[in-house]
């Protein structure tokens, strides 16, 4: 089951037209509201509307109850003020949209897939509590030992956000209608549930902004300037290597030392071969950022994990614009178990030549790094290595017998030993 997560969308009906026709192509098949239904954008109806006929199943947001409640408000003395776009916004909803808010509850639950969901807005105690990576571990830990829910969804604070906390998934997909940052794109999250599965992937999509500041202009929408919904899109770039590092963090907590300890020793082996590969700075990036996401697969569980990877690699396009590089990138992560790269692969298939060869180079050595590591325990310290006519001498430096470590790594060595056609002899020293 593949869930449309959504929120924040504050009247801004092109954006949740985009975000619903993305996630339908990407096999969304129900949709999920944190709340918020109408705000600065210029289609409070509009989006009311939408949001009924798809049936979504939503909670009520603090700019929807304070828009109900202006009802009984006189007019804010501020001209242009929150107060009068609270009033504005309940001025142009339909009785039917109306009742539709007023019966919107707080907080609901659903049991899917043999997964408890918990929606809500900003916590289950409180409508407009931040829930975020700002917030204290303890309170992290007080919401999902008392919410009593497998996966928590809320929004409030526009900002996508996910973490595993207690066994408990906490996610925000950040909003559809009010980006806070550079980004004007509207921002959602899917959802994959099964029994005994569950992952999170979070996407950005552009709209017709230029028609939410027409329309913005034109109704006269109290406090909002048109020209905010035609703002370019100045995203502060980040570095790949810590946007992966911060995906990590984020996704898969309990693999971060292992993936850190893993792209360590790729990287080692990468320098110390690079007469042997014969790739260039490039192809140590590849390797850098696909060994530190090699098991963010993780996130949807153990089962798949490095097709997931893949998957969820391929959707980075905002740390990684390029397509090919993404690509690459995906693949070479993908097969850090399991199957060897075959021409007819999906997304491999489509590489050049020379790029398919660099993927099967990459994740030659990512396996016999993740091999390395594969008791989790970072046993092995250092390497050293040296190339022969007929083999590669690994020797790796450890505190205690890594025998485990060097036999899974000859394991998983196979694709290295035929991609660069040198036997693959491992040795250790006590350090």
């Amino acid at each position: 089951m593949k869930i449309i997560l959504l929120g924040d969308v504050h009247g801004n009906l092109p954006a949740l037209e985009a975000v619903l026709k993305d996630g339908r192509k990407r096999g969304g098949e129900i949709v999920l509201n944190t709340g918020d239904y109408v705000g600065q954008g210029p289609f409070p109806d509009e989006t009311v509307e939408l949001l009924r006929s798809v049936e979504a199943a939503g909670v009520l947001g603090n700019f929807d109850r304070n828009v109900l409640r202006s009802a009984d408000r006189k007019p804010g003395k501020k001209k242009g003020g929150k107060a009068d776009l609270h009033r504005w916004n309940l001025d142009r909803l339909s009785r039917e949209s109306v009742r539709y808010l007023e019966r919107l509850p707080k907080v609901r639950r659903f049991f899917l897939a043999g997964k408890t969901v918990l929606l809500t807005h900003g916590s289950p105690d409180d409508i407009e509590e931040n829930i975020s990576g700002e917030t204290p571990p303890e309170r992290l830990t007080e919401l999902a030992d008392a919410s009593g829910a497998d996966i928590l969804c809320s929004g409030h604070t526009h900002a996508p956000f996910a973490k595993k906390v207690r066994g408990t998934w906490f996610i925000n997909p950040g909003t559809v209608g009010r980006p806070l940052g550079d980004d004007p794109r509207a921002s959602y999250a899917i959802l994959h549930i099964q029994p005994g599965y569950f992952r999170v992937n979070h996407y950005s999509v552009d709209y017709d902004r230029t028609k939410n500041a027409d329309t913005a202009m034109y109704r006269g929408v109290p406090c909002i300037v048109p020209e905010a919904f035609l703002a370019e899109e100045k995203r502060t770039a980040v570095p790949a290597d810590e946007a992966a590092e911060e995906t990590l963090e984020r996704t898969v907590p309990q693999h971060v030392n292992h993936s850190r300890h893993v792209a360590s020793l790729a990287l080692a082996l990468f320098d110390q071969l690079d007469g042997l590969h014969g790739m260039d700075g490039d192809g140590r990036f590849h390797l850098q950022i696909a060994a530190t996401l090699h098991d963010v697969g993780w996130s949807g569980g153990r089962k798949g994990h490095h097709k997931e990877a893949l998957e969820f690699i391929l959707g980075m396009k905002n740390v990684l614009p390029d397509e090919r590089e993404r690509t690459i990138i995906a693949c070479t992560a993908r097969y850090h178990r399991k199957c060897e790269p075959k021409d007819s692969d999906a997304y491999f298939e489509h590489l050049s030549v020379r790029d398919r060869d660099s993927v099967r180079a990459l994740s030659a050595i990512l396996r016999v790094a993740d091999g390395l590591d594969c008791s989790h325990r970072r046993i092995v310290q250092g390497l050293e290595c040296s190339v022969e006519e007929d083999r590669v001498t690994l020797l790796c430096a450890a505190p205690e017998d890594p025998s485990p470590e060097l036999a899974k790594a000859t394991e998983k060595g196979a694709l290295f030993e035929k991609v660069f056609g040198k036997k693959l002899d491992m040795r250790w020293k006590r350090v």
